[in-house]
């Protein structure tokens, strides 16, 4: 008798398969969203830069967040993390090793080591005040800080607190001569306090009287520059007697390093000086208003950095040389067409992206600030100050429209073939050409029609057959002209719901704080301020914990919030959230696109999530039929099909007229037409 060999089920047998393949492919390119965020703009990156130091054939440069920045040249530079969020403040080279130190801003004190600048480990020193400045010298380590902490330490990783009655707070330390010296003062009393020792043990007070406290100092041709707030400079030869010199500065210097036979200082508004002794000091042109925090010179070079993540390289400290990029205007808004992020911003701002990576300047031909942008209908519309209206049917050439308004639109979404923009104190508009407009001029309420001109909306979104704007509204008292909006009692969050953009309802729902920005999916609208609402019809509404968010977009089957502080949270459903990243820059936009969110923000900040993250995707049996389906935010993605996994298969695009069947899009094949086999990928 023969032996029976069990057979599978091909459609089991397919499905596995598919399965399969999707688990494989989304490990390879997909990361959890909002875990990991890439600097897109300014390069190499936008945290403000507080030390930086030279060694090993290597500039280390550490800021806030974390962030540490390395190359070997001042010229190319690449972006890491020390293995923590605290701010890092100031960085040293000996014994073979880097070691860094920071702290402060509500969190404890923190030391970090690494062997190379790219491989870090934290170590607790324990304690609160943030620490300010470290340095090398005599086979020692010594770090200071405020409420007068002095650290010391052998090898980097155990640190000894020294005791001592010293006052005020210390700013840097540098090593010469034998001799440890560090700077600082008191921000209330008029002194400058300077400390030494020989041994990083003992130590001896310097009390420099009226003198203004001291940020920076350095050891050169034999002698101790220290520099510090209105332009003081003070010289030494041993760290004791003191001498003040006439610097003819009165700008706050924060550093101050010595290379190529001369001291260069640095410090806030772009400020550049050079002297060959000390004593003498000639002002440089920098090129640059933003503030500088640290200096130092190596390879020939000296790199200067500071705030918004600012670098500058100078082969002699005459001529400087700017190595961050990219435009520095406050970006207030981003969306996502077929193929290209564009984001908006302050005088008129417009870069696009075919990536969300590599980010190019737009002409815009306006001014005006720019607050907010949307794709539908084959182009793009951006509003903000002054009436502004710009249309582009690709991001790049832009035409700009004069409406006889000077109104501030703050608001543009596009649903049900029609665009609606909102405004501070003025008409909504609406349009399905983004040519002619329509105005609304009140919203009817339970106690009658409200004057739009006493609202203050924000945002707009259209979701559901229906269009939601947030914001404020002024509660004035009666008689007050309607064009007087600046006469108000309080302030309310109000909710205008409209089916077709032209005739709106205020559901008279004060949330008793102002809505900052709505988006819809997942089958519910979700608005932002200092409380987050979400509704599934837009008529009743539910409150979680607050926010304090401004922008938000939903994508891959979340809502990401941005806000001040650098604010980004994701939530699956409005109410729950979980914070991914705090920041320095208020963050004020967000979209998603080509499977990553892009969000934007204050002083050119873009940021894009790390990773690719892979729309969902699923293959059910229903009855005799296999079901495919995928979330319809899959925008920059398409659905493609192919009857064999050879080693060239044929990839046949699927109709993208699918229908949305349960908040996703859905393709029903015959269970007996064949195998068949599906990806979602990314349109070129």
């Amino acid at each position: 008798m023969k032996k029976q060999i069990p057979t599978r089920n091909p459609l089991k047998s397919q499905m596995l398969l598919l399965v399969i393949i999707l688990m494989c492919f989304e490990r390879l390119v997909s990361g959890t969203p909002g875990d990991d965020w890439q600097w897109r703009n300014p390069l190499p990156q936008g945290h403000s830069l507080r030390g930086i130091t030279y060694g090993n054939g290597v500039f280390i440069v550490v800021g806030d967040y974390g962030t540490v920045l390395n190359s070997s040249d001042g010229r190319h530079w690449t972006v890491g993390r020390a293995g923590t969020t605290n701010d890092l403040r100031s960085v040293t080279y000996g014994n073979g090793m880097f070691v860094a130190v920071g702290g402060g801003n509500g969190s404890s004190r923190v030391i970090v080591t690494s062997p190379d600048g790219v491989r870090w480990t934290q170590h607790d020193p324990g304690g609160s005040h943030p620490l300010h400045g470290v340095a090398y010298g005599g086979d020692a380590f010594v770090a200071v800080g405020d409420h007068h902490t002095i650290f010391s330490s052998t090898d980097g990783a155990s640190w000894r607190e020294s005791e001592n009655l010293f006052s005020g707070e210390f700013k840097a330390i540098a090593y010469g001569n034998a001799t440890f010296v560090g700077v600082g003062g008191s921000s209330v009393e008029p002194f400058s306090g300077i400390i030494t020792s020989s041994d990083a043990k003992r130590w001896d007070w310097q009390k420099v009287e009226n003198t203004s406290p001291l940020n920076g100092i350095a050891f050169g041709m034999g002698q101790f520059v220290a520099v510090g707030e209105s332009g003081v400079v003070l010289t030494s030869n041993n760290g004791a007697a003191w001498v003040r010199q006439t610097s003819g500065m009165n700008t706050t210097l924060k550093a101050v390093v010595f290379g190529n036979n001369q001291f260069v200082a640095v410090g806030n508004a772009g400020t550049i000086f050079t002297s060959p002794n000390g004593v003498d000091w000639t002002g440089q042109n920098s090129g640059m208003s933003f503030d500088f925090a640290g200096l130092a010179h190596g390879n020939d070079q000296f790199v200067a950095v500071g705030s918004l993540g600012a670098l500058l390289t100078s082969p002699n400290g005459l001529a400087w040389t700017r190595q961050d990029r990219g435009p520095r205007n406050s970006f207030n808004a981003v969306t996502f067409g077929p193929g290209r992020f564009v984001a908006v911003g302050d005088t008129g701002t417009i870069c696009s992206s075919s990536d969300g990576v590599v980010w190019q300047n737009e002409n815009s031909g306006t001014a005006s600030d720019l607050l907010a942008v949307t794709f539908g209908n084959n182009r793009y519309v951006a509003v903000g100050t002054a009436g502004a209206i710009l249309t582009s049917p690709d991001g790049s050439v832009w035409t700009v429209q004069r409406l006889a308004l000077d109104t501030r639109f703050t608001g543009v979404t596009f649903g049900q073939n029609t665009f609606v923009i909102v405004a501070a104190n003025g008409p909504i508009l609406s349009s399905s050409d983004a040519t002619q407009w329509t105005r609304a001029v009140e919203a009817e309420g339970r106690t009658g029609s409200h004057p739009l001109a006493r609202y203050h909306l924000r945002a707009v979104a259209y979701g559901n057959r229906i269009f939601v704007a947030v914001g404020e509204r002024f509660l004035v008292p009666q008689g007050t002209p309607v064009g007087n909006p600046s006469v108000f009692i309080n302030i309310n969050g109000p909710i205008l719901t409209s089916a077709d953009g032209i005739k709106w309802k205020d559901l008279d729902q004060s949330t008793g704080f102002g809505l900052e920005g709505i988006a819809y999916g997942n089958g519910r609208f979700v608005t932002l301020g200092l409380l987050t609402l979400t509704s599934e019809d837009a008529v009743t509404w539910q409150t979680s914990a607050p926010q304090m968010g401004s922008g938000i977009a939903f994508g891959n089957g979340l809502f990401l919030g941005t806000g001040v502080g650098g604010m980004i949270a994701t939530s699956p459903d409005g109410a729950n959230w979980t914070q991914r990243l705090s920041g320095k820059s208020r963050l004020s936009g967000a979209a998603f696109g080509n499977g990553s969110f892009v969000t934007v923000g204050d002083l050119g900040t873009i940021l894009q999530s790390g990773g690719t993250v892979l729309p969902t995707l699923r293959i059910v049996k229903t009855g005799n039929n296999v079901a495919v389906a995928w979330s319809p935010n899959a925008a920059g993605f398409r659905l493609e099909s192919t009857s064999s996994l050879s080693l060239t298969p044929t990839w046949t695009p699927v109709p993208t007229q699918a229908p949305v069947v349960g908040n996703e899009y859905s393709v029903t094949e015959d269970i007996n037409s064949g195998n068949r086999f599906y990806r979602l990928r990314p349109v070129p």
